[in-house]
Formats: C-alpha cells, sequence, structure tokens
C-alpha cells in the first residue's frame, strides 16, 4: 500500500486519492519489476518500452481495491486478526456487556417510576389523577392543561436524564456500582488486534480507463488488468474478475504470476536486492531500476 493522504485535508481529494494508487504501482513496479514505471502515466515511457497503456493496465489490477470514486480511508482500511475461538469469545462478551447495560437501565427505569410515585404524592389529592394523566400523555397529545401541570409541576417529565436532581445521593452510589460492574465484564474482552490490509469491496469492480496525459478529468477507454507488454510471455492471465472468489481476484493472479518461478525479472530483482542488503552493492547497483537508465550488472552470469 502506498502512503494514504487523503486523511488530510488535501484541496483536491480525487488527485489524493489517484496519487495513493500512482505511489502504490511505484513500490511494486520499482521493488519486484526493478522497473519505474511512473513516467508512462502521462504518456509512453522515455526510455524504457512501456506504454501508456501499459501503465493502465497495471493500475486495472489494482483499482478493485483503491476504487478513488468509491473510496475507503487508511482507517476504513482495516482488518481484524482475531481466530474463529477469539471472535466467539469477544461475541460472548458484547452479550454480557449488553445484559449488564440493560440490568443497569431497568434499576435506572425503577427509580424514575419511584421518584414520580415519591413526587406526585406531595400533589393535592384532587390534581394528583390529572397529573398522572399529563406524564402518561403522549407530548403530541397532551391537552393544554396537561402542558399547564408539567409546568407549574416539573417532576411530571422525570427520566433517565433528569431523575439525579431528586436523588443525587442514591444516584452517585448507583452509578460507582453499574460502573464497577460494566468495568469488570469489558475486561474479559480480548483486545482489538487490528491491521491496516489493502482489500477490494466484493460485487463492487470499478472501471479503469486510460487516463489521457494522466489527467483523471480526461478518462478515456476502457483497460484491462494485465502484465507490462515488454515481459508477457503470454502466460500472465488476469482476469477482470474470476468467478470463482469473492473480490476479483485481480492482485491474487498477479502475486502467483509473479511468484512462479518463471517470471523474467523478480527473482533478478530480489537477488540483486538481498546482495546489496548483504554487501552493501547489488550486482546491478541500481537495485531498483533494470531499465536502460539503469547500471549494467558487474557480473550478469552470477545474478542468472
Amino acid at each position: 500500500m502506498g502512503p494514504d493522504g487523503t486523511t488530510d485535508s488535501a484541496s483536491d481529494q480525487n488527485l489524493a486519492r489517484n496519487d495513493v494508487m500512482a505511489e502504490t504501482i511505484k513500490i511494486v513496479s520499482t521493488s519486484l519489476l526493478g522497473l519505474s514505471v511512473g513516467c508512462a502515466q502521462c504518456h509512453a515511457h522515455r526510455y524504457d518500452p512501456i506504454s501508456h497503456a501499459d501503465y493502465h493496465r497495471i493500475r486495472a489490477i489494482f483499482e478493485p481495491a483503491y476504487d478513488w470514486k468509491n473510496w475507503r480511508s487508511a482507517p476504513q482500511r482495516l482488518v481484524s486478526q482475531w481466530s474463529d475461538e477469539t471472535r466467539t469469545r469477544g461475541d460472548e462478551v458484547d452479550l454480557l456487556i449488553k445484559q449488564v447495560a440493560d440490568e443497569r437501565n431497568a434499576e435506572l427505569d425503577q427509580t424514575v417510576k419511584d421518584t414520580f410515585e415519591q413526587e406526585l404524592a406531595k400533589l393535592p389529592p384532587e390534581v394528583q389523577a390529572k397529573a398522572r394523566e399529563a406524564r402518561e400523555t403522549a407530548d403530541k397529545d397532551r391537552t393544554d392543561e396537561h402542558k399547564a401541570l408539567i409546568k407549574e409541576y416539573p417532576f411530571l417529565n422525570v427520566n433517565r436524564g433528569t431523575v439525579y436532581l431528586y436523588l443525587s445521593d442514591r444516584l452517585n452510589g448507583f452509578n460507582k456500582k453499574w460502573d464497577a460492574k460494566q468495568a469488570e465484564v469489558n475486561a474479559l474482552r480480548p483486545a482489538d488486534d487490528w491491521i491496516h490490509c489493502l482489500t477490494e469491496v466484493p460485487g463492487q469492480i470499478p472501471e479503469t480507463n486510460l487516463f489521457s496525459r494522466g489527467d483523471i478529468n480526461q478518462p478515456r477507454e476502457s483497460v484491462a488488468p494485465g502484465e507490462l507488454s515488454v515481459i508477457d510471455r503470454g502466460d500472465a492471465a488476469i482476469p477482470s474478475d474470476n468467478p470463482d472468489l469473492p473480490t476479483t481476484g485481480r492482485r491474487l493472479a498477479y502475486a502467483r504470476h509473479l511468484t512462479d518461478g518463471n517470471h523474467p525479472l523478480v527473482a533478478r530483482v530480489l537477488v540483486n536486492r538481498f546482495w546489496m542488503l548483504n554487501f552493501g552493492q547489488g550486482l546491478v547497483p541500481s537495485v531498483s531500476d533494470f531499465g536502460t537508465q539503469g547500471q549494467a550488472p558487474l557480473h550478469p552470469e552470477l545474478l542468472d
């Protein structure tokens, strides 16, 4: 995944979203193919045989995950690492949490009822019946008499939010008791374990268009996913939509193509990078550029 700045205050969100896509393609191409394909985003590559359409074929591989018209920001790209067992435990604790909340509300509702009855008993007997009627009548159905009673005796509208005005001491103990129970149950819940992950939304397949001069406001013909033409031996079968998977399967197919052991660049690029990490310099000094502007291998036979 490329760095995602779309949650920042970018002045043009659509441009920022497409920059994330461009950075992702750059990371994949330089780290695995040893090619800088970014130049082909706007026109045919100036030095290497990479066409404008080639760039967008690679883009089409990632488009379902980076649908810039239906964007999901980084905080929305979280996947839980809970096992099935942990998830079951979490669901059980969630039920306990709800049960504690329901019991708390039931006791609070009883306190509201007790408060109402306590305050009602203080009224003259001849007013009590009408006062009870005013409380039990829905607000939209109340008569002027009901409204006058409620204005004169505000306790008639006592509820969970206002009952503390009448029983503050009792509710202090109430809150401490239930907060402690809530904390006890919350402690049983497994810790959340989330990771950022690039995923597709099942059933949502955006169209990839070739952008004239790289301008997202100038879409041209539709482009299907595929390998760069210069290294495509005809075996890079990347489907637009794999019917056997809940998602398009484009990135999975591309990953399998890159790692099938027959790709002309991946093994060389990775071995060269490992060589650089161990010995300070790769057999090809320009580790991210195996193109015409990169440096020739010092020992090509060893690299092969």
